[in-house]
């Protein structure tokens, strides 16, 4: 079994636990009541996220709600439109509503995610390493032309955070040599994408 502290239930209870701790609270009880009162469909919870995702200035408040909601319930966006009048239990709002507020708090979109797409590829994301921007795919499109496929070619990526550049050009150029240097933050990224 797999611990990790970006887990759903994990920072759902730890949102629990500091709630508690700030109000002083330590009826667990009471507020398992309250949770299970409040049964709210998908399509309820998106739009309360997204509303107050909205009043935080959030770009895209619907998208980051549906995208957020997805990753708790494990459905696509589409799922979550074909399941709108699913009723979703206090098991699964609570840590949605974590995720809502850190996102409203302007926690990164893709940490909360955990991961990102960038050339048509997911990467892991974390606190150690930069989030994938579009801008930097226009870096790698300009190595692509220049590299022709089937050519051997090194390419050295220093200073790197998440490697995807590397990664990216290794992974659309079989014949290419990339050297990365990999920080100590970072390794268990790497790992994960050599298995």
């Amino acid at each position: 079994m797999s611990f990790s502290f970006t887990s759903p239930l994990v920072v759902w209870l730890l949102s629990l636990l500091r709630y508690l701790l700030r109000t002083g609270r330590r009826d667990c009880v009471r507020m398992a009541e309250i949770e299970e009162s409040k049964a709210l469909t998908v399509h309820q919870l998106l739009q309360n996220a997204a509303r107050r995702l909205e009043k935080a200035g959030v770009d895209d408040p619907r998208l980051n709600s549906e995208l957020l909601l997805g990753k708790v319930l494990g459905l696509t966006r589409a799922g979550l439109l074909a399941d709108a009048r699913r009723t979703v239990g206090p098991a699964e709002q609570g840590p949605f509503q974590a995720f809502v507020a850190r996102r409203a708090a302007r926690e990164p979109l893709q940490r909360l995610l955990g991961e990102w797409e960038f050339c048509g590829r997911s990467f892991m994301v974390s606190r150690a390493v930069m989030i994938p921007r579009q801008e930097t795919e226009l870096v790698v499109e300009a190595c692509l032309a220049r590299i022709p496929p089937g050519r051997e070619a090194w390419v050295a990526e220093a200073g790197t955070g998440s490697g995807i550049i590397a990664v990216t050009l290794a992974a659309e150029r079989p014949r290419l040599l990339s050297l990365i240097h990999i920080s100590e933050p970072t390794r268990p990224l790497y790992i994960s994408y050599a298995v």
